[in-house]
């Protein structure tokens, strides 16, 4: 079995090196989400229609006298313009 230096100075030096490459890590996560983040934005479409709310039905789960009431709400809407539904 290989032995390990654990001198201080073996310590430190791996420490910095594992700590160079969770900068390197970090920074490779960033630069993927920004490239993710624009390829999206140049893929995206802006639609903006009206619509109606066709549909409204509370039901609620939650009375409590202490705290809001809690609700579960189910709604439709219909739309009409450069997308139908």
């Amino acid at each position: 079995m290989k032995k390990v230096d654990m001198s201080e100075q073996a310590i430190l030096r791996r420490l910095r090196t594992v700590d160079g490459l969770r900068e390197l890590c970090i920074s490779l996560m960033k630069a993927k989400k920004e490239s993710d983040e624009k390829k999206h934005k140049n893929n995206m479409k802006n639609i903006t229609m009206p619509f109606v709310v066709t549909l409204w039905e509370a039901e609620n789960y939650d009375e409590s006298t202490f705290s809001p009431t809690l609700s579960e709400v189910k709604i439709k809407k219909s739309f009409d313009g450069e997308m139908k539904g």
